[in-house]
C-alpha cells in the first residue's frame, strides 16, 4: 500500500522558528496532544495544529512507524557503483521496494547508499540475487552489515527548543517496556496505519479495524509502550536548517569500537552510529550539518575523541530519494510512502 501525502503545488512558504520548534517536539514525541506542543512552547493548541498541517500538506514535515531496532532484522547499508547515466533510474526503482528503506545519491566511492531491511541473512541474499543484481546498471555492491545500532533518528531535534521545553514534553512520552520481539496480528495492523501517519487518532485506527475505540486504545496503548516499534517525526532539510548530510566511514580498534561507537552518537547533529562488517571499516556514522565545512570539523572532533579512530570514507547526500519509506518529490518534500514490511 503506498499512502499518497499530497500533489505538491508550488508553494512560497518559508518555515520559521515556530515551525521548526512544532516539528522538534514531535520529534520528541510524535503523538503528543497539540495542547502538550502549545504548553511547552508557549502557543495555543490551535494554532500549533494549523501550522502542523501545512508543514504536511506541503511535504515538509510527517510522522511515521518504523520498526524497532530491536527487533531481530539485517540492515545493510549498500554502497552501490553504477554504470554512467543509471544512477538516477535505479534510484527511482529501488525506492519502490519495500525492503529499501532510505535511498540516496551520495560523493565518494559510490553512486548510491541504500539502506536495506530483512529479516535474516539469507533473506538479504535472496534479495540481492533476484531484486538488486538484476539491474543492468549496477556495476558493483559493497555491503556494511550493521552489527550493533547505537543511535538513530528517532528522538533527533534540531536545538530550537530549550532543555525546559524538551524535558516537559519528554515526560508526555509513554515509558517502553523490553518486549518479546515480532508483532502480533493485530500490533502489525495497527503498525501499518502508524506508518502512515503516527498521529492517527485512536478513533480513526478503531474505525479503520472495525473494533471499539476502547478496545483498539488498550492495543494501540500496549504497542506504544513496547520496543517493538519507534514512531518517529521526520522532516526535509530545509525546515530545521540542517541541509548538509554527510556519512564518516572509520576504521576503530576492535577493542574501543563500542565507546567510539557510542562517542559518535553523543555528537550534535548525530541521526545515526553504527558498528559493522565492512571490507574497509567497522564503524558508519551519519550527522546532520549547518554547512559543508562543519565536515571538517566535525571529523576533527571524532578522530580526538578516540586515538584508535581513523576516518576512511566520507559520503556527501546529494539527493534524497526516500528516507525510511518516505519518497520525495525533485523538491526533495514527502511525496508518498512506501511502507516496509515490518
Amino acid at each position: 500500500m503506498i499512502a499518497q501525502i499530497g500533489v505538491y503545488v508550488p508553494d512560497s512558504y518559508v518555515p520559521d522558528e515556530f515551525d521548526i520548534a512544532i516539528v522538534d517536539s514531535l520529534s520528541i514525541n510524535p503523538r503528543a496532544s497539540w495542547t502538550a506542543v502549545s504548553d511547552a512552547i508557549g502557543s495555543d493548541a490551535k494554532t500549533v495544529r494549523r501550522r502542523w498541517d501545512r508543514l504536511n500538506r506541503l511535504g515538509l514535515a510527517w510522522t511515521l512507524c518504523v520498526r524497532g531496532y530491536l527487533a531481530l532484522t539485517v540492515q545493510d547499508h549498500l554502497n552501490i557503483r553504477c554504470r554512467p547515466g543509471f544512477a538516477d533510474e535505479l534510484a527511482r526503482a529501488l525506492c519502490e521496494l519495500q525492503a529499501c528503506l532510505t535511498v540516496s545519491a551520495v560523493s565518494g566511492d559510490a553512486d548510491l547508499r541504500v539502506l536495506v531491511d530483512m529479516p535474516d541473512i539469507a533473506s538479504l541474499h535472496d534479495f540481492m540475487n533476484h531484486q538488486i543484481w538484476r539491474h543492468p546498471g549496477i556495476l558493483s555492491v559493497e555491503h556494511n552489515i550493521a552489527t550493533e545500532v547505537f543511535h538513530t533518528a528517532h528522538g533527533w531535534v534540531s536545538g530550537s527548543l530549550s532543555l525546559i521545553q524538551q524535558t516537559a514534553l519528554r515526560q508526555t512520552v509513554i515509558q517502553r517496556r523490553t518486549t518479546v520481539p515480532g508483532l502480533t496480528v493485530r500490533e502489525e495492523q495497527i503498525a501499518v496505519i502508524l506508518q502512515h501517519d503516527a498521529r492517527r487518532s485512536v478513533t480513526d485506527i478503531a474505525h479503520e479495524l472495525g473494533v471499539s475505540e476502547a478496545s483498539a486504545s488498550r492495543d494501540v496503548s500496549k504497542l506504544l509502550s513496547s520496543d517493538k516499534i519507534q514512531l518517529r517525526a521526520e522532516s526535509a532539510h530545509a525546515v530545521v536548517g540542517w541541509p548538509v548530510s554527510v556519512g564518516l566511514f572509520c576504521q576503530v580498534d576492535p577493542n574501543f569500537l563500542r565507546e567510539a561507537a557510542a562517542g559518535a552518537a553523543r555528537l550534535t547533529g548525530a541521526r545515526g552510529s553504527h558498528t559493522v562488517v565492512s571490507p574497509k571499516w567497522n564503524l558508519m556514522t551519519i550527522y546532520w550539518l549547518r554547512d559543508l565545512a562543519e565536515i571538517h570539523r566535525l571529523e576533527s572532533t571524532l578522530t580526538k575523541s578516540n586515538p584508535t579512530l581513523t576516518v576512511v570514507g566520507r559520503q556527501v547526500t546529494l539527493k534524497s530519494y526516500k528516507r525510511m519509506g518516505m519518497i520525495f518529490d525533485d523538491n526533495e518534500r514527502a511525496l508518498r510512502n512506501v511502507p516496509a514490511v515490518l
